[in-house]
């Protein structure tokens, strides 16, 4: 089944309206609207209506829509949960963010793995592989609800930093458990595991997306500055976000992490001219105020 004009704009005009009221049933029930999705999908399934079958699924919402929607929608709200966030309080969770993204992917691995080999009966390193596929909690769930929630800014912080930090982790870990299997299959010449590779890999993932949107933040800051009262220069704001996703991960950065400082960066980029203004200023002679 192909995808039409019409079909497409009947999607995205369904989304918005079940999203919309989706965030209305949260506020007044506190549950997830995520929740609100997974029941229409089992309403709109073969189960109960049977309005869709699951070769549509795999076909056209999975295969087709999915993939842009999706990325869409993560970078958006990745950008949202960063402009929530103050920067003194990312700095001083961010450590725990860390601890605690690590501890529920590591959980998570597993016991997903424990399941599959176990109960599915798969192979171990593809029972590792499908661990490391849902070993992360997803920030398009996690940054909407917290959001929403009555919690303190620590809270959020650590909350909103943690499935951001996952998405790394999720990446690294399934890259590693592939390389793993083609070196036992014999399909590799190297036949081992560079574990400093590995590691210098996701510290540089780190460095070129939180540097990338650092100097991007400071620079569109400033651009916007100037288009103050233009109309829809909102919209600018958001195309900006698609091309710094693309330009981290061409240059091997997580975009993930990319958006969400840039978010933190734009909310923050008053503050930080005032606390760097006179370092800078003496040692570099430029006036960032």
């Amino acid at each position: 089944m192909d995808l039409s004009v019409d079909m497409i704009l009947l999607l995205l005009g369904g989304i918005i309206v079940v999203g919309f009221l989706g965030n209305i049933q949260f506020r007044i029930t506190k549950v997830p609207s995520v929740i609100m999705l997974m029941v229409l999908g089992v309403v709109l399934g073969p189960s109960v209506l049977g309005l869709v079958n699951a070769e549509t699924v795999q076909n056209v919402i999975v295969e087709q829509v999915a993939p842009p929607f999706g990325m869409l929608a993560l970078l958006i709200i990745l950008f949202e949960g960063g402009l929530d966030l103050e920067l003194k309080t990312v700095v001083r969770e961010a450590g725990k963010s860390i601890f605690l993204s690590v501890l529920i992917f590591g959980l998570t691995l597993v016991l997903t793995t424990i399941v599959c080999v176990y109960v599915i009966e798969l192979d171990l390193i593809l029972s590792l592989m499908i661990g490391g596929i849902v070993g992360g909690t997803s920030p398009a769930i996690i940054i909407p609800v917290v959001s929403k929630l009555r919690v303190s800014d620590r809270v959020k912080t650590m909350m909103n930093l943690e499935p951001a930090l996952a998405d790394v982790l999720i990446i690294i870990s399934v890259i590693v458990f592939i390389d793993i299997w083609v070196a036992q299959s014999g399909s590799s010449a190297e036949g081992s595991i560079s574990w400093f590779s590995i590691s210098l890999d996701v510290i540089l993932q780190f460095a070129i997306g939180v540097g990338s949107a650092i100097v991007a933040g400071v620079i569109w800051a400033r651009f916007m500055g100037s288009l103050r009262g233009e109309s829809l220069s909102y919209m600018l704001t958001l195309g900006f976000i698609f091309l710094l996703n693309s330009l981290v991960h061409f240059i091997d950065g997580s975009g993930p992490i990319a958006i969400l400082t840039f978010g933190i960066v734009l909310a923050n980029v008053g503050d930080m001219a005032k606390n760097l203004g006179l370092p800078i200023r003496k040692l570099l002679g430029i006036n960032v105020d």
